[in-house]
C-alpha cells in the first residue's frame, strides 16, 4: 500500500467576499454541501428509497472583527425591506435577478464560490471591551440565476489561483474593543431620558440581535430559486449597571399605571442608542420597548439580571412610509 502524500493534507484560513464586503475568518468554518431528500415509502413495505429534493449549501462564518460601512451594508441589509421583496438583496435593494456570490479565497490559493449566496442570519453584535463586535453570519447557497439543476456550475465552483491578501486590512487596529453606554429616551427637541436609563453601563457587555424571516420560493424541477422577505425582528440584551431594579421595574410596566392586557408595546417604547467610548453612535433603534427583566439573588451575584429591549416598527407620521427598524454606523 502506498504511503500518504503530505501535500494533500491542506489547511489554510480564508478571505471571504460578499456583497461588497471582505473579511478574514476569525475562527475555522465549514461549507456544508448535502442533499435534502424526499423519502419513498410504501405502507406494506416501509421506506424504500430517497429522492433528491434540494441541494443544501450552508456556511456559518465569523468575520475577523472589523466593523465598517461595507460590512454593515452586506450583513445587515434587511432593516427597511418591504414584506414580499425578493432576496438576494444587493446593498438593500430588491433586485433578485442578480447573483451575489460568497467567494472564499483560501490562503493556499483555493477559490471556492457559492454562486448565489443568501444571507440567512445577520451576525450578533457584541458591544464589549473584551469581545470583538461581529459574530457569525449564516449563508445559504441557491441555484444561480438562469441555471438548470444539472448545469456544471449550477450552484458553486471549486478553483484555484485566488489572491489571499485583502487591501482593506491594515492591521489589528481595525478591530475595535471599547466601552459602550446605552441611552433610552424620548426623542425630540429636548431629549428626555427614561428614569435611570441615561449612560447605562453593562456588567459584561451588550448584544444586538437581528433576525430576518425569509420564505423560500421553489420551482418543481429546479428547487429553491430565491427567497421572499417576510419580517424582521431585533433586540438588545444586557445586564445593566446603573439603574436600580426599582427603576427597571417601573420602566417595563408589567403592572401599575400604563399596564393592561392588550396594550401595545409601542406605548412604552422610546428611542435607544448605544454609543462607544469613541463617541460614535453605533446603534439607533427609533422605538425600543423594555420586554423582559430579571432580579437575581446571590452573595456574589449582582441584583440586576438580564433585560431585553424589543425593536418596534415605526412609520412616518405624514406619509405613512415604513421606517428602518434600526440603523447601524461605524467609525
Amino acid at each position: 500500500m502506498a504511503g500518504i502524500n503530505r501535500l494533500a493534507l491542506v489547511a489554510a484560513g480564508a478571505k471571504c467576499t460578499f456583497n461588497g464586503a471582505s473579511f478574514y475568518n476569525k475562527s475555522a468554518f465549514n461549507i456544508e454541501r448535502q442533499f435534502e431528500t424526499t423519502p419513498i415509502e410504501v405502507d406494506a413495505l416501509g421506506k424504500l428509497s430517497e429522492r433528491t429534493k434540494e441541494v443544501s449549501l450552508k456556511a456559518s462564518i465569523e468575520p475577523d472583527g472589523r466593523f465598517n460601512a461595507e460590512l454593515i451594508a452586506a450583513l445587515w441589509p434587511y432593516t427597511n425591506l418591504i414584506a414580499g421583496a425578493p432576496v438576494p438583496v444587493p446593498m438593500g435593494t430588491p433586485l433578485a435577478d442578480v447573483d451575489y456570490p460568497l467567494v472564499i479565497n483560501g490562503g493556499d490559493g483555493a477559490l471556492h464560490t457559492l454562486l448565489s449566496a443568501v444571507l440567512m442570519k445577520s451576525p450578533v453584535i457584541t458591544f464589549s471591551t473584551q469581545k470583538t463586535l461581529v459574530g457569525a453570519a449564516e449563508f445559504a447557497g441557491i441555484l444561480a440565476n438562469g441555471a438548470e439543476w444539472n448545469d456544471t456550475s449550477a450552484r458553486y465552483t471549486l478553483g484555484t489561483g485566488a489572491a489571499f491578501a485583502d487591501s482593506g486590512w491594515t492591521g489589528p487596529g481595525l478591530i475595535k474593543t471599547q466601552g459602550y453606554k446605552l441611552d433610552w429616551f424620548d426623542a425630540g427637541e429636548t431629549p428626555t431620558p427614561v428614569d435611570g436609563f441615561s449612560g447605562v453601563r453593562s456588567e459584561d457587555g451588550m448584544t444586538f440581535e437581528s433576525d430576518a424571516t425569509l420564505e423560500p420560493v421553489a420551482i418543481d424541477d429546479l428547487g429553491i430559486v430565491l427567497y421572499r422577505f417576510v419580517s424582521l425582528a431585533a433586540r438588545v440584551k444586557l445586564k445593566p449597571a446603573g439603574p436600580t431594579f426599582a427603576q427597571i421595574d417601573a420602566a417595563i410596566k408589567l403592572q401599575g399605571a400604563g399596564a393592561g392586557r392588550g396594550t401595545d408595546l409601542v406605548n412604552a417604547a422610546h428611542q435607544l442608542t448605544i454609543t462607544g467610548a469613541d463617541d460614535v453612535v453605533y446603534l439607533t433603534i427609533p422605538a425600543a420597548a423594555l420586554k423582559t427583566e430579571q432580579d437575581r439573588f446571590g452573595a456574589k451575584t449582582l441584583r440586576n439580571g438580564e433585560i431585553m429591549f424589543e425593536a418596534i416598527r415605526t412609520f412616518d407620521g405624514e406619509t405613512g412610509a415604513q421606517q428602518a427598524l434600526y440603523t447601524l454606523a461605524a467609525s
